[in-house]
């Protein structure tokens, strides 16, 4: 009876449990890829007037020198509650702007 029943299981539902699989896993390998530099453009722009516990979170974000996808959801969140207005420009080159985030940091 057992054996009927797994062979039925998996006849039916093995294609759909390893395409929700499939998409957790991208989804998640996504999330840790870093952000581009309109992002880390944003964050140098909110510096001047965010408020402590924030400028330590965006510290604690960086990670080998790089903020991952996932880590800037909660810093764009807290941003905007917290700073207001962010103004996200388009083209900038994302070493350069990491860079000016990382000295602007260090300066404080």
């Amino acid at each position: 009876m057992m054996k009927r029943f797994f062979k039925w299981f998996f006849d039916n539902f093995s294609i759909a449990i390893v395409m929700m699989i499939t998409a957790g896993v991208a989804a998640g390998l996504n999330q840790t890829r870093e952000i581009s530099g309109s992002n880390y453009r944003s964050l140098i722009e909110a510096w001047p007037n965010a408020p402590i516990e924030l400028k330590t979170h965006i510290r604690e974000s960086i990670v080998n020198g790089k903020i991952s996808r996932w880590d800037y959801t909660n810093l764009s969140r807290e941003t905007m509650k917290d700073v207001g207005l962010v103004i996200f420009p388009e083209n900038v080159d994302r070493e350069q702007e990491r860079e000016k985030l990382v000295k602007l940091i260090k300066r404080e």
